[in-house]
């Protein structure tokens, strides 16, 4: 592992989100059902920022509270406290382009409850993906 001294920190969510990038396979493979993870920031009143996942799950697994726990034990017993998510949103689908890259910039929007602009979504493979997110938006 290498360490990388930055003059200006950046955004948790950055540095979280290169542990969760190696906890695609990394979450995934300590936790059965995980289908696939997208981390966000997120403002956050007590610390400034906050760690938003969104989370897919396999078939026949079911988003329950227990699973969250699971998740938040796992992450802090392998990469530590300052990774916990603060908000875990289970999804039945994230929104991806046609050729399948997930759209960050809408989980963004979403996760900071900034859905009034969503900007160009004609690229969305399904965009009753975004409705369903806000929906069940935590």
């Amino acid at each position: 592992m290498h360490i990388i001294v930055l003059p200006v920190p950046p955004k948790i969510s950055v540095v979280i989100r290169e542990y969760y990038a190696d906890a695609g396979g990394f979450v995934m493979g300590g936790l059965r059902g995980m289908g696939q993870i997208s981390v966000m920031h997120m403002a956050y009143c007590q610390k400034g920022q906050g760690i938003y996942v969104f989370v897919t799950l396999n078939n026949n697994v079911e988003g329950t509270e227990g699973l969250k726990k699971e998740l938040v034990n796992y992450v802090r017993d392998e990469i530590g406290a300052i990774a916990v998510p603060d908000k875990i949103q289970f999804a039945e689908a994230l929104p991806k382009t046609r050729s399948g890259k997930i759209m960050r910039r809408i989980l963004r929007k979403i996760a900071e409850n900034n859905i009034e602009n969503m900007g160009d979504v004609s690229t969305l493979e399904d965009s009753t993906v975004i409705e369903a997110l806000i929906h069940n938006r935590i």
